[in-house]
């Protein structure tokens, strides 16, 4: 369990890009909640540690995650099955952090990944998916509200980061860095609801990630880009991911 003592520690070692980095995403004070699964005991996985305070990402019952199984360039990743693993994270106590595109809130998510087929990588409960982040068919999609926007970049087998920002009117996303897509929503609203790592909702979760997650980041605001980069980076330097700074 986090402690949340805001230390700024920098509890990995040595990753894919051959150095240990020197910034690490708890270190951004917007950063709400940062795993990494480096450190994540092996074994059936309970609770995903916060490392930037409270709440951590935990698992209601025995369809869980395993860590010491699998890797994600050299280091320990969660391994989600495809069949019924998932990891609660509950929004009403992450404040503004609610993963929800309407007019007063903005959010950033980071995730480094790889996905192995169909599924959802993070969703946050509507009727028609709030939102919804996963891959069908070998292609990165997005719901945001009710639209669905599919083939945005093959994903299956890669060493994947991915970012996504709302800032109150346009929600975007970089499927490596470079530069920003801004994609559309539709006019559906609710909230409140809790984020589930690996699954989506409605009602019970369903259409389970099949792959590996490295590392997580939420943050309560739409950050920079070079906030983004900063992210970005630790998991490139840790696993290789493929990422080019935003100019």
């Amino acid at each position: 369990m986090s402690l949340g003592l805001g230390l700024g520690l920098n509890l990995g070692g040595r990753g894919a890009g051959g150095s240990a980095p020197s910034f690490i995403p708890s270190d951004n004070p917007n950063v709400q909640f940062f795993a990494d699964a480096e450190n994540t005991p092996a074994g059936s996985v309970a609770l995903w540690d916060n490392q930037s305070g409270t709440p951590d990402a935990t698992a209601a019952g025995t369809a869980r995650p395993t860590s010491g199984t699998q890797t994600l360039g050299g280091l320990n990743a969660l391994d989600f099955d495809g069949s019924s693993d998932v990891l609660t994270l509950g929004t009403d106590t992450l404040g503004n952090t609610k993963l929800f595109c309407g007019v007063s809130d903005a959010f950033t998510i980071i995730m480094s990944l790889q996905s192995s087929g169909n599924g959802t990588f993070l969703s946050k409960r509507e009727t028609s998916q709030n939102l919804q982040i996963g891959e069908l068919s070998g292609q990165l999609f997005l719901t945001a509200r009710g639209a669905f926007n599919a083939d945005l970049g093959a994903i299956t087998g890669v060493n994947a980061i991915i970012a996504i920002r709302w800032n109150g009117a346009n929600l975007q996303y970089s499927f490596g860095g470079t530069s920003w897509t801004t994609l559309g929503v539709s006019t559906e609203v609710d909230d409140g609801a809790d984020i589930l790592i690996g699954a989506r909702t409605p009602s019970t979760p369903a259409f389970f990630m099949d792959g590996l997650y490295g590392g997580l980041t939420i943050a309560d605001t739409a950050l920079t880009d070079s906030d983004v980069n900063d992210i970005s980076n630790y998991f490139k330097t840790k696993r290789g991911g493929g990422w080019v700074n935003f100019s």
